[in-house]
């Protein structure tokens, strides 16, 4: 077990990598602070065949309002183990 001192966030970010992730973020809910970028990535469709980020932008905009009663966002995907097992959240 990991000693207290350690950071919820330092612990996320661990396990993620222990099972395979290759990049982890952690961020606070609430309003993104450059919707302007994202707003100017979406208008140069940037986000190619990723239509789901242009119906769902203003919940990216602001995460509280993916699900209100959520504290912690989470991203979606996938990661491949060590042992090759294929991990999907």
């Amino acid at each position: 077990m990991m000693a207290p001192s350690v950071s919820l966030t330092a612990r996320i970010r661990d396990e993620a990598y222990r099972l395979g992730f290759f990049k982890v973020g952690v961020t606070r809910a609430g309003p993104l602070p450059q919707a302007e970028n994202f707003d100017r990535w979406l208008r140069e469709e940037m986000h190619g065949e990723m239509a789901y980020m242009e119906h769902q932008a203003a919940k990216r905009r602001a995460t509280t309002r993916a699900m209100r009663t959520l504290r912690i966002p989470c991203a979606e995907g996938s990661a491949v183990t060590p042992g090759g097992t294929t991990i999907t959240f």
